[in-house]
């Protein structure tokens, strides 16, 4: 199985959140937490970011619609 962790960094404006929520995942039976918003670029394209468990608590704070 491929390592599945990668970094990228982007620029744009955070222009949706959605609340972190309880999930369940069949695949290994165990319940997680999952944390999604939404940035734009100056060109208007979008890209969903989704954070997992312990990443959520690291950025949760800094994420607020407008921010860059």
């Amino acid at each position: 199985m491929h390592n599945m962790t990668h970094t990228k960094e982007i620029i744009g404006v955070i222009i949706k959140i959605v609340a972190p929520r309880k999930v369940f995942l069949t695949k290994v039976q165990k319940e997680s937490t999952v944390f999604k918003f939404v940035i734009k670029n100056n060109k208007s394209d979008k890209i969903q970011v989704t954070s997992w468990e312990d990443d959520i608590e690291r950025i949760i704070n800094d994420i607020k619609i407008g921010s860059v």
